[in-house]
């Protein structure tokens, strides 16, 4: 018994130091960052990658963090020749067998009235709701204001990172 926990306690261990994905049910979350706060900015916003290994279509239907008197869910969309965010109502759907990114310019975990700044290199836990999947807590991690994206880490494909994949494997 000694042995097992002992291989446990190491894998955990493991997990951590490589940044290992977070495991709700079926659903993987790679990546999870935020951007540093601009100024005296009151709102801020996380981002992260996705994966269903399931074989059903899942969705992601709540957040929660206390970083932010709100957190929401959004997304950006064109309006003539502007861009504006609005609240994703419903949830983000996360297609069977594939993968949603949250990143900037599309959908994100948006926080307003935020506490304190966001400062680069701190982190801060954020809990997500699958409606099948479960809920899970993730650790963000605040990178520069400026950021597009996480560092590449070991399982990072080039192109991972572009555009939102869709049920039906399709993106936009």
């Amino acid at each position: 018994m000694k042995t097992i926990t002992t291989v446990a306690v190491a894998a955990g261990l493991a997990a951590a130091l490589f940044g290992a994905p977070a495991l709700a049910g079926e659903i993987e979350v790679h990546h999870p960052w935020a951007r540093a706060s601009a100024g005296p900015a009151r709102a801020g916003a996380a981002f992260m990658g996705i994966h269903n290994n399931g074989a059903g279509a899942d969705r992601l239907v709540a957040v929660s963090a206390d970083v932010s008197k709100t957190v929401e869910l959004h997304t950006h969309i064109k309006d003539g020749d502007v861009m504006m965010m609005r609240q994703v109502e419903g949830g983000i759907p996360v297609p069977a067998e594939g993968v949603v990114h949250l990143e900037p310019g599309g959908y994100h975990v948006m926080f307003m009235g935020l506490g304190a700044p966001l400062k680069e290199g701190d982190t801060f836990p954020l809990t997500l709701t699958f409606e099948k999947g479960g809920t899970m807590t993730v650790e963000v991690e605040v990178k520069g204001a400026g950021a597009m994206g996480p560092m590449h880490g070991p399982d990072h494909k080039h192109g991972d990172h572009h555009g939102h994949h869709m049920p039906g494997g399709k993106k936009n």
